[in-house]
C-alpha cells in the first residue's frame, strides 16, 4: 500500500542522510523510518505499477500534460533506480524483453564494481524497459514494438546518458560508473581524427546543454521521437500501428506545446522549435557512433556482442 499510495498521489519524499538509510543495516540495527529510501528500496526489489494501471481515469485525468510527466517521471525514477542498483550476467535477445522472457537481473556486489561493458548493458536493458513500459504501447503488438524499439532504443540510450553527463559536469559521454563509453584507447586503434572523436564524446552534451534542456523537456522528446510513424529501417510500422502511432505522437506534441507555454511564457515560441533542433543533433551523433561501430566491427571481426546490443544497432550498420 505504501509504494501503490506513493506512486498514485505523486508523494514526495525527503531524505537526510544522501539516501543511505538502508545501507549497512545488520540484524541488530532499527528499521529505518525515511520514506524516500523506503520507496526506493520498493522499487530495488522489483516493485512496480503498470502504465494502464497509472493512466485509470480512476486516479487521474486522462491524457493531460500532468498525467503524462508523472507516468514518465515514475518510470524514469524505476529506470535509474534498477540502473544503479542491478545488473544482468544474462544474454537476452530484444524479443525476449518484448515477451519479458529470459530476463535475470541481479544486485549488484559493492565488492565488484561493474566493468565497463556491465553498465552499458545495464543501460540498455533499463532503457528499453523504460520504453516497453509506456503505456501506448500496451497497444500495439509485438513486432510493432520491436520495430520501435529497433529504430530509437539506441537514440534513446543516449539521450539519457548525454543527459546525466551534462548534469554531472563531465563534458563527454560516461556510464554511471564513471567509465568513458567511448574510451581513448579504441579511438586510437581505430585511428578516429581527434576532431571525430570530440563530437562523439560531447556533441550530444552540447545539444542539451546549450538550451539547458530540462528532465521534463528530456522525458517528453524522447517520447516524440520514438513515437516515429514513418520508420522504414529495418522495416515499417504495420497500418494500424501508423494511424496509432502519429496519434500519440500529435498528443505528446501537444504536452510538450503546452508545457513551453507554461514554463516560457513569451519565449515558447522560439523554445520549441530549438527542442526539436534536437532531433537533428540526435541524429548526427548517432551517425557517427554508427560510424565508430562499423570500424569496431572491421578492426575486430571475431568480437562477440550481446545479443540485444546487436538488435538495435546491426541495423543501422
Amino acid at each position: 500500500m505504501f509504494f501503490r499510495r506513493t506512486v498514485v498521489l505523486d508523494l514526495v519524499y525527503r531524505c537526510t542522510r544522501e539516501k543511505m538509510c538502508f545501507e549497512n543495516l545488520n540484524e541488530n540495527s532499527r528499521r529505518p523510518h525515511c520514506k524516500l529510501c523506503r520507496f526506493h528500496k520498493c522499487m530495488k526489489v522489483g516493485m512496480f505499477i503498470k502504465p494502464s494501471t497509472l493512466m485509470s481515469p480512476k486516479l487521474w485525468e486522462r491524457d493531460t500534460i500532468s498525467t503524462a510527466l508523472k507516468q514518465l517521471h515514475y518510470l524514469n525514477t524505476k529506470r535509474t533506480t534498477l540502473l544503479m542498483s542491478k545488473c544482468s550476467y544474462g544474454n537476452p535477445r530484444l524479443e525476449d524483453m518484448v515477451r519479458r522472457e529470459n530476463i535475470a537481473l541481479v544486485s549488484q556486489d559493492p565488492n565488484q564494481p561493474l566493468k565497463e561493458n556491465d553498465w552499458r548493458f545495464i543501460d540498455i536493458i533499463t532503457t528499453i524497459e523504460f520504453l516497453l513500459n509506456l503505456d501506448f504501447m500496451e497497444e500495439l503488438d509485438i513486432t510493432d514494438q520491436m520495430v520501435l524499439l529497433r529504430a530509437f532504443a539506441s537514440k534513446a540510450i543516449l539521450l539519457f546518458t548525454a543527459f546525466s553527463s551534462m548534469e554531472k559536469d563531465y563534458g563527454q559521454l560516461m556510464t554511471p560508473g564513471g567509465h568513458e563509453i567511448v574510451s581513448e584507447a579504441l579511438l586510437e586503434k581505430l585511428e578516429i581524427t581527434q576532431e571525430m572523436a570530440n563530437s562523439i564524446k560531447s556533441r550530444m552534451i552540447g545539444g542539451l546543454s546549450e538550451l539547458s534542456v530540462t528532465e521534463d523537456e528530456l522525458l517528453l522528446i524522447i517520447v516524440i521521437f520514438f513515437l516515429d510513424p514513418v520508420i522504414t529501417v529495418p522495416q515499417p510500422l504495420s497500418s494500424m500501428a501508423v494511424t496509432y502511432v502519429a496519434s500519440k505522437r500529435q498528443m505528446y506534441s501537444q504536452f510538450l506545446l503546452e508545457h513551453c507555454q507554461l514554463m516560457q511564457q513569451d519565449g515558447w515560441q522560439k523554445r520549441l522549435p530549438e527542442l526539436y533542433v534536437l532531433c537533428h543533433t540526435l541524429n548526427r551523433n548517432m551517425r557517427e557512433i554508427d560510424k565508430l561501430n562499423i570500424l569496431a566491427k572491421l578492426k575486430y571481426p571475431t568480437s562477440i556482442c550481446k545479443k540485444l546490443y546487436d538488435d538495435i544497432t546491426m541495423h543501422r550498420c
